[in-house]
């Protein structure tokens, strides 16, 4: 019988609030939301027709053995291999809900209903996803562009040591150009679903007023709200907290929520605001971001 998986993915932009949201729902009792981790998608094309044969899935797991930041989800192949062996999933996707499941029982004392994913580079995946799982949900989280830019130009005074480090970048017109169309990549994919699959959020009303939209999100997924979402910031590593590499910048979501950070675009001057504004006006002001001027 193969393992029937709820699935949710969180899209966004990148320094949208994606982690810190992942991070809240993993709190939760019932929900499941690892580490960024991109395989489900990276290994689609060369594994998508794959059904399940004892003894031949060494090059499956050889590829997944190499993929982007799956050691931080600190799996034991062998006894991996041995957990497919027992469901033979007979077909793609659900290989990847062993993997999912796997995960759980291997890390954390919780059976869950659902499993999230949250990668940043999903947002031009949506079609893919939903494809691979008709009956999965999405949550969409936006953040006043200007304030990604500001946080681009932040991170980039910074130098990295990770190999995972993001590479942003560092002038306002490229950054908004590519918010502008990031945004509307996710829009077209969006409308093509039911409305009932997918809810969209603001950063900003998260921070502002994490427990009521904390709360709608649950109503979305159908589960109970769970109050240990409010304390996300006491993950530990173990739980799916971001590697602790990875907090040279992701650092504030190991803190209680930072309200100021919804000002952050208050830094650019006059002149990035300006070019900012004429270049993503649209999706501006389809999130109600006033304009500076």
């Amino acid at each position: 019988m193969p393992i029937i998986v709820n699935r949710f993915f969180i899209i966004g932009n990148p320094r949208s609030g994606t982690t810190l949201l992942r991070l809240m729902l993993n709190r939760h009792r019932d929900l499941c939301v690892p580490p960024e981790a991109g395989f489900l998608v990276w290994l689609y094309d060369r594994y998508k027709n794959i059904s399940y044969k004892k003894n031949k899935m060494d090059g499956f797991f050889e590829d997944f053995s190499r993929t982007k930041k799956i050691e931080n989800w600190n799996l034991n192949l062998n006894e991996l291999k041995k957990y497919v062996d027992e469901e033979m999933p007979p077909n793609y996707s659900a290989l990847m809900d062993c993997i999912y499941k796997f995960y759980t029982l291997s890390n954390l004392s919780k059976s869950v209903e659902f499993f999230g994913d949250k990668n940043n580079f999903y947002l031009k995946s949506i079609d893919l996803l939903n494809d691979l799982y008709d009956d999965a949900k999405f949550i969409y989280i936006v953040r006043d562009g200007r304030s990604v830019a500001a946080s681009y130009k932040a991170l980039n005074r910074f130098s990295f040591t990770s190999d995972y480090a993001p590479e942003l970048p560092v002038d306002t017109e490229a950054i908004a150009v590519e918010w502008r169309d990031n945004i509307a990549a996710v829009n077209k994919s969006l409308c093509k679903l039911d409305s009932q699959k997918y809810y969209t959020i603001r950063f900003e009303d998260l921070v502002l007023r994490p427990e009521y939209f904390l709360q709608e999100i649950c109503h979305f997924l159908k589960v109970d709200f769970d109050q240990a979402m409010l304390d996300y910031f006491l993950t530990t590593v173990r739980e799916g907290l971001e590697p602790p590499e990875f907090s040279q910048w992701k650092s504030k979501n190991t803190m209680p929520l930072q309200k100021d950070e919804i000002l952050k675009y208050q830094s650019l001057g006059d002149a990035d605001l300006k070019v900012f504004e004429k270049i993503a006006s649209v999706g501006l002001s389809q999130y109600q971001y006033i304009s500076s001027n």
